[in-house]
């Protein structure tokens, strides 16, 4: 059986465009903007070129054009992702044995989320794969299900670059975090938390602000680091528990899945979430790439071999612990 990582991605038939058209698509924008500048720089050079044509109404006619071409190559490439990202959610939906749901966007556990989502089952637990559409969003893909905690524990995941570090430094986020306990009034309002049910439905409930912030304070420890380089070098890790995750990020199965996902998407994170001490907790897979059926069984190998990690760490609650 081939490897479904390797096998080329499917893209919808369509009519192949000409040279012609591909050509005119390069050179149009260039020769509106040539005379919307010379309209305004050298009329006199217009004229000389467009004999009998008003400079002024030449230069408005290229504006308007560009504009129309901007707005009308827009929502081609708008339509085109979205077939795209439709064309991947049913190839994913048919290898996981899942299926596709289309309903109104609407709030998501951390932005507005699009229509599309791919709904599946792993192992006895619900999971969903949803499209992220907000231009504050930090990822475009999230993929989650919700796991059984043996014991407390939270954890981070992402690409180790030097921004990252900074932003999940003490010097930064320590103050951030501070300010925003500050803000929260100690706890005396309560803002609204969306989450997912397992029919996808988003949900909102009231959560006590700086109870949040405090479940976050783990974020402004130092790393951790498992001993490994190259692996430390390579990725970011935070665990409210620090000997618990490097025993995680330390789990050959779990590296191995980061690896793959990491060669699908360079940015992304995996996270385990928690409002409260133990109990249940959201694994999130969230990533930023083209939309692939490539993409999507990466991040779903990560989802997979993340509980089968925490299981085996002992973090996961051994009869709920497969996923």
């Amino acid at each position: 059986m081939s490897d479904p990582l390797s096998s080329p991605s499917y893209r919808p038939i369509g009519e192949e465009p000409s040279g012609a058209s591909a050509l005119l698509r390069h050179v149009l924008p260039l020769a509106l903007v040539a005379v919307v500048a010379v309209g305004f720089l050298a009329p006199e050079l217009l004229r000389r070129v467009l004999p009998g044509v008003d400079p002024i109404a030449a230069r408005m006619t290229a504006i308007v054009g560009l504009f129309l071409f901007v707005a009308i190559t827009g929502i081609r490439e708008g339509r085109r992702r979205l077939a795209s990202r439709r064309s991947a959610f049913a190839s994913f939906a048919a290898s996981v044995g899942g299926r596709v749901t289309e309903r109104r966007p609407g709030p998501g556990p951390s932005a507005w989320e699009a229509a599309g989502h791919v709904e599946y089952d792993v192992q006895g637990r619900p999971a969903v794969l949803s499209a992220v559409n907000s231009k504050e969003a930090s990822f475009a893909f999230r993929l989650a299900c919700d796991v059984a905690l043996g014991r407390d524990f939270q954890f981070q995941i992402l690409p180790g670059g030097r921004a990252m570090r900074f932003v999940l430094s003490k010097s930064f986020l320590l103050p951030v975090l501070s300010v925003a306990v500050k803000t929260s009034g100690s706890g005396r309002a309560s803002v609204r938390r969306w989450t997912v049910g397992a029919d996808g439905s988003a949900a909102g409930s009231m959560t006590d602000p700086a109870q949040l912030i405090d479940r976050m304070r783990y974020l402004t420890d130092d790393p951790v680091t498992t001993g490994d380089t190259s692996f430390d070098n390579a990725y970011l890790v935070k665990a409210s528990d620090r000997d618990a995750g490097r025993a995680f990020a330390s789990d050959p199965g779990f590296r191995a899945a980061i690896a793959a996902l990491a060669g699908r998407a360079p940015t992304f994170q995996v996270g385990l979430e928690s409002e409260t001490a133990g109990g249940t907790a959201r694994l999130v897979i969230a990533a930023t790439a083209e939309a692939s059926p490539e993409l999507f069984l990466a991040m779903d190998g990560a989802l997979r071999a993340t509980v089968a990690g925490l299981a085996r760490a002992g973090i996961v609650d051994g009869a709920r612990g497969v996923a």
